[in-house]
Order: structure tokens, then C-alpha cells, then sequence
């Protein structure tokens, strides 16, 4: 069974049934060296040799097996790590033939690869506690998907009439919004920004009318922004414009990942893995070949000033409705445009994305 144009980089994953949510979810974490770098490190000490463990093992498995991949009919499979999750959750959420929510599925997933310390609970609790205590933008640091991918909001309840602050529990791996006819991926960020009022009193003055602020402290690696299409009416068509590249105001940046070198160093590390297969007691290993090359870093040219903000690394569209339907994920790779359906790799670009994209993914620039 080939999986399509042999140009395009990367593997096919089959479809179990219904599992196309988990393919393109795993498609762009794997198509993240400084991640998977980041988590084999973090794996002998961080990670615990356990169900958690087996999962970021089968992710490292895939990615560097993905990066091996020379021909068009090279295929894997999501099974180990649905299986692991259902084993993590206890249940049979993630079992092949159920329709999932990609957004969730990815949440899910990401939560049972952190690694937090006591200390680092400590800090987030006193944050909670007090909204003078200044929000940290880059905060554990240590954690592989906080590293990458948390997002630095600082979310605050405010009271216009006395101007009291109480800070709001935020710990999101991702920005969502809901589509607005017009608006850009930006313009729909920013419209998170304006105040929103809300019915609650405040603790101190007990004005009845009080409002959440949000904004950025800071800027990670990775952007995802999760375009919320389902509600309970069905699903939003609403077609926007997606952003090639977004910056920010004041003088925001994309905070660098601590937890892994530059896109180059990671693939290089990568290329040394030798990852363990999820299976009982994970000893079942094989090796990346040596043939692979590091893609060299883009040029700028000599006038060109590079602005730093967020390019666009991959579009996730989904096709159908909340009862049926198909995802598919569009990866911007060094080779180019590829499109993911399944096990089918073909070198395409996004196609009717404005209304059928429920998440967009930025990789940082500088």
C-alpha cells in the first residue's frame, strides 16, 4: 500500500478507524524537532518509566523514524499511543472507531507528558494567590511542553470602580478563538485582548460589575491557536484569513526554548536517538540511518530585515460535521507544502482553509 508522492517527507499513518484526529495531532508534534529533542532528554530523569513514559518513548519512536523516511510507502501507526492513553485515562475514549476531537486529543496528550516539580507548583500557587506578584513568561522552563508550548497569558478579574486585580488560574497549551467573517487568525487574537465584562462582584469594594483583562506576558516557541467551529447549533463555515505571519505589539517576542538548541542542533541530536518501541518492557530499539542531512537554515537577504513574530507551520482542517467527518493537517517542511491524510502524504497547499481550518501552528522566527 504506498502512501503517495514519494517527494513528500515524513510517514503515513494508517487509519484505524476514525483515528485521523490522532494522525494529524501526532503529524505536527513529531514535525517539531526541538520538541522531541527537548522530551528524549528530559526522558531519563523527568519522564517516569511508566505509562508515561511509553508514551513520549512511541512519540520519540515516531518522529525519528519519520525523519529516516526516504521513500513514499513508508507507514506507521497511532495504535500504542491510543492505547497508552486509554491505559493512562482508564477508559476507552481514545479506542479506534470513535469520532474525537483533534484539539482535545492533542490537550490530552500533551497534559500526561508534562514533568512539574514541587517547586514549580509552589510558584504557580503563589502566582494563583497574589496578582501583584509579577506573571513569569517563560515559567517551567524544565517542562518539555510548558517550554514549547504554554501559552504566558496573564488573565486578570478587574474592578473599573476600585481598580483591584485578582489573578485568574490560567494554564492553557493553546490560544482558542471562534471565527468571526472577516477577521484574520490575528484579529481574532487581538479581539481576546478587549476587556469583557462580567457579572461578579468585587472582593473588596462589591461593585456588582466587574471585567476579565487578558494578555500576553510573554511568547512561546509554538503557537497554537484552536479555531473553536463546533457549538451546539453545528458547525461554523465561517470563512477567515489565515495568517502567512503574525507579530505583536509592544515589543513582544517569541520567548527562545531553553529545554533545546535551534531547529539544526535538534535534528542533529535527533539522528542519534535510539528510540525504544512501546511494547511491555520497552526493549524493543532500532536506529536512525546516517544518510539523513540537516536542512541548511534559510538565507535572508542582505536588505531583508527579518521581523521576529510566528510563521505559519501547519494548518489542521476538518471536513464534515460534529457527527461525521476527516481531518487533515497541512505541515510547512523544508521540502515544502506536504498535506497529511492518514496514510497519503502528498506535496499540496492548504486548500479551502479559510473555511474548513479548526487550528492553526506558528513556529516562532527571529
Amino acid at each position: 500500500m504506498l502512501s503517495g508522492d514519494a517527494r513528500a517527507p515524513g510517514l503515513g499513518l494508517i487509519n484505524l478507524g476514525n483515528t485521523c484526529y490522532a494522525s494529524s495531532m501526532l503529524q505536527i508534534l513529531i514535525s517539531l524537532p526541538p520538541f522531541i529533542a527537548a522530551l528524549h532528554r528530559a526522558m531519563p530523569t523527568a519522564i517516569p518509566n511508566s505509562a508515561q513514559g511509553s508514551l513520549a518513548a512511541e512519540l520519540i519512536r515516531l518522529a525519528v523514524r519519520s525523519l529516516a523516511t526516504v521513500r513514499g510507502d513508508d507507514l506507521d501507526s497511532p495504535i500504542r499511543i491510543l492505547t497508552t492513553l486509554n491505559e493512562i485515562y482508564d477508559n476507552q475514549q481514545w479506542k479506534p472507531g470513535r469520532q474525537q476531537d483533534a484539539h482535545e486529543f492533542l490537550i490530552a496528550m500533551l497534559h500526561q507528558l508534562h514533568h512539574h516539580t514541587a517547586t514549580d507548583v509552589e510558584v504557580d500557587d503563589a502566582h494563583a494567590r497574589d496578582a501583584n506578584i509579577p506573571a513569569d513568561p517563560h515559567p517551567h522552563a524544565n517542562c518539555p511542553v510548558c517550554a514549547m508550548f504554554r501559552v504566558p497569558w496573564e488573565v486578570l478579574r478587574v474592578c473599573p470602580r476600585c481598580g483591584s486585580a485578582n489573578r485568574l488560574p490560567c494554564n492553557e497549551l493553546s490560544v482558542t478563538v471562534v471565527p468571526k467573517s472577516g477577521y484574520s487568525v490575528s484579529g481574532l487574537i487581538g479581539d481576546l485582548m478587549i476587556p469583557e465584562p462580567v457579572a461578579a462582584r468585587c472582593d473588596h469594594c462589591r461593585s456588582k460589575q466587574t471585567e476579565i483583562r487578558r494578555g500576553f506576558v510573554g511568547l512561546p516557541p509554538v503557537l497554537i491557536v484552536h479555531i473553536s467551529r463546533m457549538g451546539f447549533t453545528g458547525k461554523d463555515t465561517t470563512s477567515i484569513d489565515i495568517d502567512e505571519f503574525i507579530t505583536f505589539a509592544d515589543g513582544l517576542e517569541p520567548v527562545p526554548h531553553t529545554g533545546s538548541e535551534n531547529w539544526a542542533d535538534s535534528l542533529a541530536h535527533l539522528r542519534k536517538v535510539q528510540p525504544t518501541k512501546v511494547r511491555g518492557d520497552l526493549t524493543e530499539h532500532w536506529t536512525i540511518d546516517d544518510f539523513i542531512e540537516t536542512p541548511d537554515e534559510p538565507m535572508a537577504d542582505e536588505d531583508e530585515v527579518i521581523r521576529p513574530g510566528y510563521q505559519l507551520h501547519a494548518v489542521v482542517c476538518h471536513q464534515g460535521d460534529q457527527v461525521r467527518g476527516h481531518y487533515i493537517v497541512y505541515i510547512n517542511t523544508a521540502t515544502g507544502w506536504v498535506q497529511y491524510n492518514d496514510q497519503q502524504r502528498s506535496m499540496l497547499l492548504p486548500k479551502s482553509a479559510e473555511r474548513l481550518a479548526s487550528m492553526c501552528v506558528y513556529k516562532s522566527v527571529t
